[in-house]
This record gives structure tokens, sequence and C-alpha cells, in this order.
């Protein structure tokens, strides 16, 4: 949308009308062992109404605001990396569940479940929930 003053902006509106959903997530990821260790993948699991889709989302080192076209990168003893992801899911016949009927409010029946899935070597896995009151509400 372009005001008149040639200014573009973006309206935020009800899932029902949106076309597509844009997410943008910024945390933290500290290595507290004694050694090294390498992040492999970062996931997000969106989930509505008993349904799951997961996505490979463009990753950033936030604050030298570099974007990693591998995922994978490491992290020495006693470290840590500020994340950002960035995810933008068009509305189609496969994910038209995620914008019909939900909730932005945590704990109902229909609510929108965010979470991140963060793999490691040895395959070990963080799974960070995300609560999208706090989406809604940025």
């Amino acid at each position: 949308e372009v005001s008149d003053y040639g200014d573009i902006s973006i309206n935020k509106v009800l899932p029902e009308a949106a076309t597509n959903i844009e997410l943008v997530l910024i945390f933290d990821i500290f290595n507290i062992g004694k050694a090294g260790t390498a992040v492999t993948d970062i996931t997000i699991c969106i989930m509505v109404n008993n349904r799951k889709s997961y996505f490979y989302p463009k990753v950033f080192l936030a604050f030298e605001d570099k974007l990693l076209k591998d995922t994978s990168f490491t992290i020495e003893s006693n470290r840590g990396y500020t994340i950002k992801t960035i995810l933008d899911i068009k509305k189609n016949d496969e994910n038209y569940y995620m914008f019909n009927d939900i909730d932005l409010l945590p704990n109902r029946s229909n609510s929108l479940d965010i979470e991140v899935i963060i793999k490691s070597i040895g395959d070990k896995n963080v799974i960070i929930k995300v609560d999208p009151i706090s989406i809604y509400t940025a």
C-alpha cells in the first residue's frame, strides 16, 4: 500500500484476510560446554489444530547482519551468537489452515503454535517454543 506521500507500508490484517505471514525471530544461542560445538540446522515448525508444517528460514548472524548460505556454524566454548531468522510464508492450498480461524492468544484450541528446532552435532536438538502473543503485540 502506498500513501499520498509515496511511503510504502504493510498493514497487519486478520489471519483470514492475510496473503502471507512474515515471521522474524531473534534469539541467542550459547555454548556453555568445555569444547566447541556446531549448529547444523535451524527449522521452524508452525502448528494449528494438530496440523504441522516445517520451514527452513533465512538465517542471519544478527550483529554482523550476515546471511548464512549454509545454516551450519561453529560456536566456541563459553561463546554465543545472536541469531535472526526470517520466514515469509505465502498462502497456498497446502498451508491455508495457518490463515483460517486461528487464534494468536496462547492455550486456545485453535492457537497458532511456533517452535524453533535447533540441531547440533551429535544429533542433539533444542526446541524453543515461541508464544504467539508476543508476535501479535510487537
